[in-house]
């Protein structure tokens, strides 16, 4: 009799998790939910206050989200029934929770009875860096001192799953461990590079780790013999202001990320030391965002401490999205873009200074006309746009500026070096300047080449234009330039 292979027994845990993690990379997965009970998360009660990420999903849909979702995916192409898209998600989960299990299991009658829909993982220490301390150097990072949760909705359906799960991995050790009135039971195969996987049953929860010791700490908190991050200063100031009637969250400490990592660095060189060190003081002291949708769209909200000496981006509107094309698929604004480019190009300069000669950057800057880190600072407010038209995608992109006249300086420098190289053979390009709405746009095409033509199904059209036009710089793919500047609101 053939013995049929099967996965490691750590690998169906995992997947099962895993699973219930799948329906995070489709919001629209969430509709399987019927609505949450409350829009205050469990995650942030089991972790201690140093937590360094945390991260959660809401797939029971808090608040207004469950309405929202479906009306945001009604607007898509085949799931304007809510109905025939439950029983599309289902069918989908179904299949990757049989894949990831060779079909020993499902999600509608494994995971659905018990799961209630919110996932949530921290991570609460640092993890050794390769080769930056200890005896030995290692081939890679460790794996981070983590805990995770699954909300559950049915414990005794989680634990007569757990039960079967347990008879099915007879080659499994099992040793239970009890820390007050909570079992934790961790998985053993010694063949395995990681051996061990713990997890614990609470009313409301399953925790799990890799380490059982951080299970009894995450008990703990959640007992409240310990503070938590849900009570921690700095969490509750970055979420004050945030939605709690949300998809999913991510908080980030980066001040405790610093002193982590800054307590592994005695080992490196001084000059590396330095680097980390100043691109660290560079960093906010935390970080927090959150995702939810909104009838017809995705809304993400971030919240941080800027460093000290940091500019913050003015807040305000822009008509910029009156200039992209209806069919935009991708549409992002940014603000004080110039300034940003000059502050990042300072900041690099100033790590490898020692790197650029000096008579090279002077002839750059003679070149350019300008300094270097201020050759982009006319930029001010930015918008980007992917567009689709069947088979076709474009790219393009629109700038409010500061001054026209420093704008139509440094584009003319940049047309009058590709020209010169055109001219000269350098480069397989041709420059055409042509008159729209009274304004110049200049036109970069690749020349032909018999022995390497360009192919005829290109799914773009392999050529770049830019132009200024009433104080706003264009530039993009094909006909974007042309077709923005003489754009109609109503047709944008």
């Amino acid at each position: 009799m053939t013995r049929v292979s099967r996965p490691k027994p750590v690998r169906w845990i995992v997947a099962l998790l895993a699973t219930a993690l799948v329906v995070a990379t489709g919001a629209g997965l969430a509709m399987l939910a019927t609505g949450s009970r409350t829009t205050a998360a469990q995650g942030p009660t089991f972790l201690p206050p140093e937590t360094m990420v945390y991260m959660e999903t809401r797939l029971d849909l808090p608040g207004d989200q469950r309405e929202n979702l479906i009306a945001f995916m009604g607007k898509f192409p085949g799931f304007a029934d809510p109905a025939a898209f439950d029983l599309k998600v289902n069918d989908t989960l179904d299949r990757l929770t049989r894949e990831s299990t060779q079909g020993e299991y499902s999600y509608a009658a494994d995971i659905e009875p018990w799961f209630d829909g919110e996932v949530a993982i921290g991570i609460t220490d640092v993890p050794e860096l390769p080769g930056w301390s200890g005896d030995d150097v290692i081939d890679g990072a460790e794996v981070p001192d983590f805990v995770g949760s699954l909300s559950v909705a049915d414990r005794a359906a989680l634990e007569a799953f757990l039960v079967r799960l347990r008879a099915d991995l007879t080659e499994a050790t099992y040793v239970e461990t009890a820390h007050g009135d909570v079992t934790i039971v961790t998985y053993q195969d010694h063949a395995a590079p990681d051996p061990s996987f713990s997890y614990a049953v609470t009313d409301e929860s399953l925790l799990f780790a890799a380490q059982a010791a951080d299970l009894m700490a995450a008990l703990d908190v959640r007992s409240g013999a310990q503070p938590s991050l849900a009570g921690a200063a700095g969490f509750q100031e970055r979420f004050a202001g945030l939605p709690s009637e949300r998809l999913g969250a991510l908080y980030v400490d980066l001040r405790g990320y610093r002193q982590g990592l800054e307590s592994q660095l005695s080992e490196v060189d001084e000059a590396t030391r330095a680097m980390i060190s100043d691109g660290l003081d560079r960093l906010p002291d935390s970080v927090a965002a959150t995702l939810r949708v909104e009838g017809d769209r995705m809304v993400a909200d971030m919240v941080w401490s800027d460093p000290d000496g940091a500019t913050t981006p003015t807040a305000r509107s822009t008509s910029l999205a009156a200039r992209m094309p209806s069919t935009s698929a991708f549409y992002l604004e940014s603000r004080d873009v110039g300034q940003t480019i000059k502050t990042t190009v300072e900041q690099a300069m100033a790590q490898f200074d020692e790197m650029l000669p000096e008579s090279q950057l002077e002839q750059v800057e003679d070149f350019l006309g300008a300094p270097t880190e201020d050759f982009l600072l006319w930029l001010e407010d930015t918008a980007v746009s992917v567009s689709l038209d069947g088979d076709q995608v474009s790219f393009g992109m629109a700038a409010t500026i500061t001054d026209t006249t420093i704008a139509a300086q440094r584009v003319e420098r940049l047309t009058t070096a590709v020209r010169a190289a055109a001219a000269f053979g350098e480069v397989p390009f041709e420059i055409e300047e042509v008159d729209v709405a009274g304004s110049l746009v200049t036109t970069i095409q690749p020349v032909s080449d018999p022995s390497f033509p360009l192919p005829d199904d290109l799914p773009f059209e392999p050529s770049l234009s830019y132009g200024i036009h009433e104080d706003v710089f264009y530039l993009g793919m094909g006909d974007f330039v042309t077709d923005a500047m003489q754009q109609s609101e109503s047709d944008s």
